[in-house]
């Protein structure tokens, strides 16, 4: 019995290894078949994200170049302009050293000027201080027969220069203009407008100064008389008690043409009429007359003695306690 129960126990032992070794490798097989789906999937799944990362680096490549080629050409614009900014600090530096060349030049010639106006003042008052004097002998014997009872009758003292002193009209050359000291002009006994007209004005003021005249007598022609009815010569008396003679030169409209007249006006010295404008507004506070005729200057349809008439532009040199030349502005010494 027992051999024959350990017959079927031998029997029965290879069929269950069979059985457990078929199922071993049915496990393996299917274990190798996940294994394998896995392995495939985490291949496919690493290859997807290797293509990614390859597109991902293709792109940030492409970006990379394009920034770099943007940085480049900002790189070659900014060199541009570091050297435009280059060249414009060269032009300005060159434009500032010319600037300064140009001051430094500007100043060396104000000074140059400040210096010949410092000797150019310093003359023109040493030429009036001692132009202002006067030799009243040299004509004592004019102001004895034009003066009289305090009244100097120009025309009179206009014949006496003329016919007894022998003084005759000589204009100066063009390119040297100067007014003659009285004195020097009674002695050399030729001189042109502004020299007539000056004499008038120191013979006048000193006059004045001495007490000797209150009143100036003109000669007058009536201009409307003279064109309706011929020339008629009066007189008028000016009193000057408030005035003080001028010498008044003025530009004519005429191109480089000018004159000389003589002024009795109310200004207390030449700086007053300096400060008014207008030439006009200057000569309507004086009494004028022509110092070679001693005929009054009056205003109708523009300015005349009733003979003549005085194209007046613009007044350009007052001379009186002082002198005052106009330029752009009036320059005056007193």
């Amino acid at each position: 019995m027992q051999n024959h129960i350990l017959a079927m126990e031998q029997r029965k032992d290879p069929n269950i290894l069979s059985i457990i070794a078929a199922g071993l490798a049915m496990m393996s097989l299917v274990i190798s078949a996940v294994l394998f789906m896995y392995a495939t999937k985490i291949q496919r799944s690493l290859k997807e994200e290797i293509d990614w990362l390859y597109t991902l680096l293709r792109y940030f490549e492409n970006e990379t170049e394009t920034q770099i080629n943007l940085l480049r050409i900002d790189i070659r614009n900014l060199n541009t302009e570091i050297n435009t900014l280059h060249t414009d600090v060269e032009r300005i530096e060159n434009t500032m050293d010319n600037i300064l060349t140009g001051i430094r030049n500007d100043i060396s010639s104000m000074r140059d000027r400040i210096d010949l106006l410092e000797k150019y003042i310093i003359f023109i008052k040493d030429w009036m201080n001692t132009s202002k004097e006067i030799n009243m002998s040299l004509i004592e014997k004019g102001l004895s027969r034009c003066v009289s009872g305090g009244v100097f009758d120009v025309e009179c003292f206009v014949n006496y220069l003329y016919y007894t002193k022998g003084i005759r009209y000589e204009a100066d050359p063009k390119e040297y203009e100067k007014i003659q000291k009285p004195n020097d002009f009674l002695i050399r006994k030729e001189g042109d407008c502004e020299d007539f007209a000056y004499l008038y004005t120191v013979i006048i003021n000193k006059l004045i100064e001495q007490g000797r005249i209150h009143t100036i007598k003109l000669a007058y022609i009536d201009y409307l008389s003279r064109i309706l009815f011929g020339p008629y010569v009066t007189s008028k008396n000016i009193n000057i008690s408030d005035k003080k003679a001028y010498t008044i030169c003025y530009e004519s409209f005429e191109e480089e043409a000018g004159h000389c007249i003589t002024g009795l006006c109310n200004y207390s010295s030449v700086v007053d009429a300096a400060k008014l404008y207008f030439s006009y507004d200057i000569l309507d506070n004086c009494v004028l007359f022509e110092p070679q005729t001693g005929f009054m200057i009056y205003r109708f349809l523009g300015y005349t003695d009733g003979y003549n008439s005085y194209d007046i532009d613009r007044v350009i040199i007052l001379i009186g306690d002082g002198i005052c030349i106009k330029g752009g502005e009036w320059f005056c010494v007193v």
